[in-house]
């Protein structure tokens, strides 16, 4: 059974997961670097996908428009002759690679209509018992692609914490620090000697100047 390769920027992974799995809804055979499991050599298992894929949906927008990645990915499928359905997410500059290449235009809380599940079964096998998703080995079983963003959000909610408590931590020192500083400073000056000659003089015509503005009350 073929499959369907989503090219995206990491930057739109939340879109793409919802992609992945109504395209899996729907019968279709997606694979997505999402798939990769740690230690794959990357550049390679990429190469091998877009090689053996039948097709290529390319989710266009301002953060794909600057990814590299995205933009070698679009580049090789097309030099194999491969099929590209670009999924407009946002307005862009003109993409030269695609400028003639039909596209549908959606939000990010849309997902693509009917009509675009029928063209893509025109270019790879659909399987007739929808509602299951596949994945490229049919005999594993796929986690959602959902699901696996949904996993590592406590992950990354820790992280933000240990950061915001590090961040504090660091304000309360640099502020106890400066105001030690501030502290010390302030002894210094008085126990300077200049200084301590000085202030019973500025103390001394303060006390003539109120004592002159009493009487003239």
């Amino acid at each position: 059974m073929g499959y369907i390769f989503v090219s995206y920027s990491k930057r739109d992974s939340v879109y793409a997961a919802k992609l992945v799995d109504a395209l899996r809804q729907e019968g279709f055979n997606v694979w997505i670097d999402m798939d990769l499991k740690k230690g794959t050599q990357w550049d390679r298992r990429l190469e091998k996908q877009l090689k053996t894929c039948d097709l290529c949906i390319l989710i266009v927008s301002r953060n794909s428009y600057s990814s590299s990645w995205v933009r070698k990915e679009l580049l090789f499928v097309q030099e194999l002759g491969k099929p590209v359905f670009p999924i407009l997410l946002e307005k862009t500059e003109p993409w030269l690679a695609i400028l003639d290449t039909q596209y549908i235009e959606l939000s990010r809380r849309e997902l693509p209509p009917q009509s675009f599940y029928r063209q893509l079964a025109k270019k790879t096998t659909r399987n007739k018992q929808r509602g299951t998703k596949r994945a490229s080995t049919p005999a594993k079983s796929v986690p959602s692609a959902t699901s696996k963003i949904q996993d590592k959000i406590p992950e990354v909610m820790e992280t933000a914490k240990g950061f915001i408590a590090d961040a504090s931590r660091f304000a309360q020192d640099s502020a106890k620090t400066a105001l030690e500083k501030t502290s010390d400073a302030v002894d210094a000056v008085s126990k300077n000697p200049v200084m301590k000659s000085i202030l019973p003089k500025k103390k001394r015509k303060t006390r003539r100047k109120t004592k002159k503005r009493t009487k003239k009350r």
